[in-house]
């Protein structure tokens, strides 16, 4: 008698994402203070335990995910999955700048989360040396077990 043993098949999860906007300190009418700080947001299309997220760093020093889960007892809460990572080992040089990133479900800080509908990119970069920074090519990958 032989067993089925369940193997691994990637789906590339579908999403929408909205532009990532500067974060400013200070109000717009008075001399704004650029924080160094971006974000966007990232819609799944249909909820998901994904198992990988993958992107090309464009000179972004530290990076924070936060997830939300569409049916969650927890007030749609963001969770924090990835806490200010550093993705450039010196934040003035370029070591790091234009490497792309894999993050497993394992590096992350609440590897609980199903049904997540949306995610969070709050992305830092302190050095006054690159005035543009950002993160393209986002992957997002889930495992389907097939028998």
């Amino acid at each position: 008698m032989t067993e089925k043993h369940p193997s691994k098949q990637w789906l590339t999860v579908g999403f929408e994402t909205k532009n990532q906007i500067r974060l400013f300190i200070g109000e717009r009418s008075k001399t704004q203070f650029d924080s160094g700080c971006k974000m966007f947001d990232l819609f799944l299309k249909d909820p998901f335990r994904f198992d990988e997220i993958s992107f090309k760093n464009f000179y972004t020093g530290y990076l924070t995910i936060k997830a939300k889960e569409k049916y969650s007892n927890s007030d749609n809460e963001w969770r924090i999955i990835l806490k200010r990572f550093k993705l450039m080992p010196d934040v003035h040089g370029e070591s790091g700048a234009n490497q792309t990133f894999h993050f497993s479900k394992d590096m992350f800080l609440d590897q609980e989360l199903d049904n997540i509908s949306q995610l969070r990119f709050i992305l830092q970069q302190p050095s006054c040396n690159w005035k543009d920074f950002g993160i393209d090519d986002i992957k997002l990958k889930a495992v389907n077990m097939v028998c």
